[in-house]
């Protein structure tokens, strides 16, 4: 479901993505764009398969996912995919993250993905279509940024 749908009913939406699953058209239940009501929601409608993820907009520019989707998600189990995730391009603006990549030899894309995957149960999908920025998303992978710049993150970019 790309959006909760008010006249169709959460309820009625989830029982028809469980029949599409029980018929074997699909392995797994998705949503996309539910806040952590709408989630909850949907959790309490199915009755034999799960949601296995919420593909939402989040990044460090919007972070409203933090305060009560997130907790959701990682309390469910349930996968938070983030869409938008360096703001098309707008990361490369801020010069908080320009400081804190310098510390890692890392681009302000770079740590704004990394901020992001080191949330548990969250992956994000920038888009591109040009290598060259394919291999900087690849960037964002195979470290960590320190709590304590997560924390500064965390407190500047509110």
């Amino acid at each position: 479901m790309h959006w909760p749908d008010n006249v169709a009913g959460i309820q009625d939406q989830i029982r028809s993505l469980e029949f599409l699953a029980e018929k074997g058209y699909t392995r797994y239940i998705g949503v996309s764009n539910f806040e952590a009501s709408d989630l909850e929601e949907a959790i309490s409608s199915t009755k034999k398969h799960e949601i296995v993820v919420d593909q939402i907009h989040y990044s460090v520019l919007y972070r409203h996912p933090e305060k009560t989707l997130l907790p959701l998600a990682i309390e469910k189990g349930i996968t938070v995919q983030a869409y938008t995730p360096i703001e098309r391009g707008r990361v490369n603006t801020i010069d908080l993250l320009k400081e804190i990549g310098e510390k890692y030899g890392k681009t302000p894309v770079q740590v704004a993905l990394n901020y992001l995957i080191s949330r548990p149960r969250v992956v994000a999908i920038p888009k591109s279509e040009r290598v060259e920025r394919i291999r900087e998303f690849i960037g964002a992978m195979g470290w960590r940024l320190s709590s304590s710049d997560i924390e500064l993150i965390e407190k500047s970019l509110i």
